[in-house]
């Protein structure tokens, strides 16, 4: 059953209860759907009904005990998963073990130890590492399955959902092998039994290491890296040791010291160090994986009492922690003092582990965007970056950006620039207008010059220092932008200025008010239409019902007496031209607009173009435009509602007086209407356009 209560429009970010009821009735698997049907399309919800029923895993294949001295015990556990739904009754019982167990002919990453021949223990093939490790383990002096391995949880419960540990202890009697091959079975299921195999070496030596295993985990090249191995030692004499490298790592990492003695019943701990070099990554080495990164390889130490040889498998993922630009050098060209001059630059991580980077130590004059050059990347993913020059000042720039990350490595990226002061000026570049009503205008003054300066002060470009002399402007506005400068083009002479006025005239678009307009017209004539047919099909029924009672005669005299006059007849539809900017219609739709708009914010980017200097003696001949001279002026203005509005009797905004005879006077009201929230102080400026 599903109780569902649709909600109707949601609203991003919300959510509503589904409420799905199940109540089985046989004992089976179901696998069904829930179908919604939205405005933006139907989309299901899968529902899926499982029997509850056992799923026993357990966490590892193999329990290996490692290497082991006669008659001392160790302790291991493996864990019996159950991710059923029912509690699993479970009984351990022995199947037979053979030499030819793939749990013991793999790699189990735990290196044991070996016996008195070395040739043993480096495998045929004369490699060394894991396999040589795994080597060791099948080599035969005897099995002995269930007296050396033992176990006091053979039965037990796992619960539902659940785990329970199995705890084995190893206690080998003589040297050798001890191998014991396991099977759980489910009682009352149908859950196929699982097998592990647990096994062990026993060995006269007394010298064993804590942890055959040293993982570094997840390493960056030139970094260093520390952990210790330690010796043990159950021997009644002092023991000397020997450690080996294999000679192709020795520059990637070290164990100190080299050489050694462990006292009797004592410790000794040797340190790993391991740092990585880029080299390791592009090095073909069969220690190495580049494709996944895995980095292992073998530590030999040599107890040279005993003959004894102890292997220490060292693993990590090595990766670099390098960022890269994508370039080289950044040229951002000939750029003017007053531009901002916008290079884009993709920083990519190289690494597989995430980096933090920020660009530290920059010239005033650049900027990183976003985040101001800060920033995290995801392992191998990158970050598309804006270099943002701006120079206050001419001439030859040159400067390095550094990029650190918190493992204190610098990326360093080249830049050159050459800076100029442009032939005209704006003043100001940026503008603010104030606060302006729809239908007024505000106006700013802004001034260009053509400053006349000595040629040293510009930077010299191709061996030549820039020409000076009269240049033209032309200011480019954007379309959607109620903008207009005046004039919008001139020529500026050198040493001498030119006033530009900007005037901003926001207005509500036309087209608008007329559709709407036109729209609420032809409503009303059709509301109007419908009411004159109503009253004309009432009229012609009561006339009718009063002649059948009245006789005729007398019907005649009184129509003949009282005249009636004719019915109205019906208005035709506006058209699209019918709508002037005068008509009511129009106006009442505009002061409605007026009433209820909200304060708006525009702004723009103008472009003044500066042309070449004019050659007086072919003033025919075409200017050419200098793209690095082009002047860019920030524009922003807040639109907001008109305080007051004047209407006439009409309801339109002209106040028309007609025809005054010379003399004579004529009074007209208007009416002014305050739309804002607040009272308004009302004054008048009469101006003479004579």
């Amino acid at each position: 059953n599903v109780f569902f209560n649709p909600p109707g429009y949601m609203s991003a970010g919300l959510t509503c209860p589904l409420v799905i009821s199940f109540k089985p009735q046989f004992n089976r698997d179901l696998d069904g759907e829930v179908e919604f049907l939205a405005v933006t399309g139907s989309f299901t919800i899968p529902v899926q009904c499982r029997i509850k029923r056992h799923a026993v895993s357990c966490s590892s294949s193999l329990l290996d005990f490692g290497g082991l001295v006669v008659m001392e015990t160790r302790k291991k556990k493996i864990t019996l998963i159950n991710d059923g739904a029912l509690d699993a009754e479970y009984s351990l019982s022995d199947v037979d073990c053979t030499e030819d167990d793939p749990a013991l002919t793999t790699s189990t990453g735990s290196p044991t130890i070996a016996t008195d021949n070395k040739d043993d223990q480096k495998g045929g093939d004369g490699s060394s590492g894991p396999k040589a490790v795994s080597s060791t383990v099948t080599i035969s002096r005897g099995v002995y399955k269930s007296i050396d391995i033992a176990t006091d949880d053979m039965t037990g419960v796992i619960p539902k959902f659940g785990k329970r540990d199995v705890h084995f202890h190893f206690r080998p009697r003589l040297c050798g092998r001890s191998k014991r091959r396991v099977s759980v079975a489910v009682n009352n299921s149908e859950v196929e039994p699982i097998a592990f195999t647990v096994c062990g070496m026993a060995t006269s030596f007394p010298v064993n290491v804590d942890s055959t295993e040293v993982d570094f985990k997840m390493c960056t090249t030139n970094i260093l890296y520390q952990d210790d191995v330690i010796l043990r030692s159950s021997a009644t004499v002092a023991c000397t040791f020997k450690v080996e490298v294999p000679r192709e790592l020795r520059d990637h990492f070290d164990v100190l010291p080299l050489k050694g003695v462990v006292q009797a019943h004592s410790t000794f701990a040797l340190w790993v160090k391991f740092k990585p070099k880029s080299s390791l990554l592009t090095k073909h080495s069969k220690y190495f994986n580049p494709t996944n990164g895995q980095f292992s390889a073998p530590i030999e130490i040599q107890i040279n009492n005993l003959n004894q040889h102890l292997y220490v498998d060292v693993r990590a993922v090595v990766t670099s922690n390098d960022l890269s630009f994508g370039v080289d050098c950044v040229d951002f060209g000939t750029c003017s003092v007053l531009m901002h001059t916008i290079y884009p630059v993709t920083l990519t991580n190289q690494s597989r582990v995430k980096q933090t980077y920020g660009f530290v130590g920059l010239p005033k004059h650049i900027q990183v965007q976003p985040g101001y050059g800060f920033g995290e990347l995801m392992p191998h993913s990158s970050h598309n970056l804006d270099l943002i020059f701006s120079p206050t000042d001419p001439g030859n720039y040159s400067f390095v950006l550094s990029c650190q990350t918190l493992d204190n490595r610098v990326f360093s990226l080249h830049c050159t620039a050459s800076a100029c002061l442009p032939p005209i000026t704006a003043s100001p570049s940026i503008i603010e207008f104030r606060n302006t009503p729809v239908g007024d205008q505000a106006s700013v003054l802004i001034t260009l010059e053509n400053p006349k300066l000595n040629p040293r002060s510009y930077v010299v470009l191709s061996g030549q220092a820039p020409k000076q002399g009269a240049r033209n402007f032309c200011f480019s506005i954007p379309d959607d932008m109620p903008l207009e400068a005046s004039p919008i083009t001139g020529e500026v002479l050198p040493g001498e200025n030119k006033k530009v006025w900007l005037t901003f005239s926001p207005k509500v678009g036309r087209q608008n008010i007329a559709d709407t307009a036109l729209e609420t017209a032809n409503e009303a004539i059709t509301q109007y239409n419908a009411t004159i047919a109503a009253k004309s099909n009432v009229t012609s029924g009561s006339k009718k019902s009063e002649a059948n009672l009245k006789g005729s005669k007398q019907l005649v005299k009184s129509n003949a007496s009282t005249k009636t006059p004719p019915p109205p007849s019906p208005q035709p539809l506006k058209t699209a031209e019918d709508i002037t900017d005068t008509c009511p219609e129009f106006v009442s739709v505009k002061h409605s607009y007026y009433r209820k708009m909200k304060p708006f914010a525009m702004s723009t980017a103008i472009q003044c173009f500066v042309s070449d200097i004019v050659d007086k003696d072919n003033e025919s001949a075409g200017r050419t435009i200098v793209a690095r001279d082009t002047l860019h002026i920030d524009v922003t203005a807040l639109v907001v509602r008109p305080t007051l509005l004047l209407c006439d009797m009409d309801g339109g905004g002209d106040v028309n007086f007609g025809v005054v005879v010379v003399g004579s006077s004529r009074l007209l009201n208007v009416i002014i209407e305050n739309t804002s929230d607040s009272p308004a102080t009302v004054s008048c400026t009469l101006y003479s356009f004579a």
